[in-house]
């Protein structure tokens, strides 16, 4: 693979690594590090790459790898998560109420195991489907499906017992 290949065919996957290393790593500037460090590895591994089908998988595994990597030796972990399609910015108390819920809802997704903070995050935030979340995290399909059911009965039980949300 030459550098223009690798131009288009990798490093035009480096914005999802980056928002998926920021939000492993809740530190913009580790989140930057650990991309330059993703794109060296990658570029050093340039002729193993090329011959993968999904290429983008391939660099969110290994953003994934690098920034777990990251945690485990500084025992850090991620807090923040944006949701920027739920706010409605027509009515402030519809605003209020929303951002409300969304810091309600952050609370209880970081207090989830790291493996279904991952999966929730790729499906519910990212947007990727099972199969495309399985292949960034390495895992199987059937074992995605249960870690992303859990997690959202989860952030439902949460919200119905802490927050009164049984109300509707």
């Amino acid at each position: 693979m030459n550098e223009e290949e690798f131009r288009t065919k990798v490093l035009t996957h480096k914005d999802k690594c980056y928002r998926l290393a920021l939000r492993i790593l809740n530190d913009n500037e580790e989140a930057k590090d650990t991309l330059q460090e993703v794109f060296l590895r990658l570029w050093t591994n340039r002729e193993k790459i090329a011959k993968h089908a999904n290429i983008q998988a391939f660099a969110m595994l290994t953003t994934k790898n690098l920034c777990f990597d990251k945690l485990r030796s500084s025992k850090k972990f991620f807090k923040d998560y944006e949701f920027d399609n739920l706010v409605d910015n027509n009515l402030i108390d519809k605003l209020t109420e929303q951002y409300d819920t969304i810091e309600k809802v952050k609370k209880i997704i970081d207090s989830l195991p790291l493996q279904q903070k991952m999966v929730i995050h790729l499906c519910d935030i990212e947007g990727f489907s099972i199969d495309e979340t399985a292949n960034q995290l390495d895992m199987q399909n059937l074992n995605v499906r249960v870690a992303l059911s859990r997690a959202r009965k989860r952030v439902k039980e949460i919200l119905k017992k802490e927050y009164d949300y049984e109300r509707y």
